[in-house]
């Protein structure tokens, strides 16, 4: 992700805003998402909400999460989720665009962002 993010900014500028957002607000507050994300790339922003809130987001992009029934407070866990990035702008071909790794996602923001940079 970070290999990610420093590659679309040396190609094209600080054109993108890497947000990430948690599948697990019962625990992922924003000072704790803000913590986690010090350890992947300082231009992330981290968001979280209401357990509605989220789903409702997943929902909508199609993002999967499940945390276990019957979680007693202060009780590990895990949460399975699936993992995407989605590349996203006023300019994509597509509302979203589905990216697996850094190399792949390279050449098509350099294109799209330095398309939307000479509008």
């Amino acid at each position: 992700m970070a290999r990610m993010i420093d590659l679309v900014k040396a190609s094209s500028g600080n054109l993108m805003r890497p947000v990430f957002i948690t599948c697990d607000p019962a625990r992922d507050t924003p000072a704790v998402v803000k913590e986690y994300l010090k350890e992947f790339h300082p231009d992330l922003i981290g968001l979280t909400g209401t357990w509605e809130q989220v789903k409702a987001v997943c929902k909508a992009y199609r993002v999967y999460f499940s945390t276990p029934p019957n979680v007693k407070p202060g009780q590990d866990y895990l949460v399975d989720h699936s993992i995407y990035f989605y590349l996203m702008g006023e300019y994509l071909p597509t509302p979203f665009k589905q990216i697996f790794n850094a190399s792949s996602l390279d050449m098509p923001c350099h294109m799209h962002f330095n398309h939307a940079a000479s509008l």
